[in-house]
């Protein structure tokens, strides 16, 4: 196991590229580095060293979305300064979003075209990456308290949300509009989305059972993307 100081503050959140080439940290310190997964796994915690450092937010970045494109994929961060920030991998910023509060959590679809930044204030905006769409933020509102986690379906039909307010949304994304919304009794801090093949065994046609247990101490929330929402 390697350990090596990364924030001078506590970590928020850890993302790996998806052709597992780097690693993306995000702190509360305001900071965002990137990190070669070869030096993590082969240096010892000292020798380690950022390849990259994001510097931008002035207060602690909220969580952090990375492309699908490795090492040419986009980074979007979230903070509590406010603000919604698109980079480069090697730290450029190339675009800034501001909220008219602070930011908690932020997702981008697999093309990264358009970026949803959730809110301290419940609500869920979705912003354009591209300069030739004409497109005002459009809002998903429906959460009562700060919204903790979004995340859309591969096919980018469908915004699934959480939220202090112990609940879980699914949305439309071209119409804005509530499709399902699922209760717990506690806060849910995140989602995961995955195939139903990954869930049931590799079996498709595999029906799926309802989860009959306990829901005081549920943290994270499991949808299938083909039949959801199951828990």
């Amino acid at each position: 196991m390697g350990v090596w100081k990364a924030h001078y503050r506590g970590i928020v959140c850890l993302n790996v590229l998806d052709d597992d080439s780097m690693i993306v940290s995000a702190g509360e310190d305001g900071m965002i580095h990137v990190w070669n997964l070869a030096d993590v796994l082969d240096k010892e915690g000292p020798m380690v060293r950022s390849r990259y450092s994001l510097k931008g937010h002035t207060l602690a970045v909220s969580g952090i979305c990375t492309g699908n494109f490795g090492c040419s994929s986009r980074i979007a961060s979230s903070s509590l300064d406010h603000s919604v920030k698109l980079w480069t991998i090697d730290g450029s910023l190339l675009e800034t979003f501001v909220l008219p509060g602070p930011a908690t959590c932020v997702c981008m679809d697999v093309l990264e075209t358009w970026i949803f930044a959730g809110g301290e204030d419940g609500t869920i905006r979705q912003f354009p990456l591209r300069q030739d769409l004409q497109w005002k933020p459009r809002l998903f509102e429906g959460h009562s308290s700060s919204v903790t986690c979004v995340k859309l379906t591969l096919t980018g039909l469908v915004l699934v949300s959480t939220s202090l307010d112990s609940t879980c949304r699914l949305w439309d994304v071209f119409s804005s509009q509530l499709l399902s919304v699922v209760h717990f009794t506690k806060p849910v801090t995140s989602v995961l989305l995955c195939q139903q093949s990954d869930i049931s065994g590799g079996d498709p046609c595999k029906p799926l059972l309802r989860y009959q247990g306990r829901t005081e101490n549920i943290i994270e929330v499991s949808l299938s993307v083909q039949r959801g929402p199951f828990i």
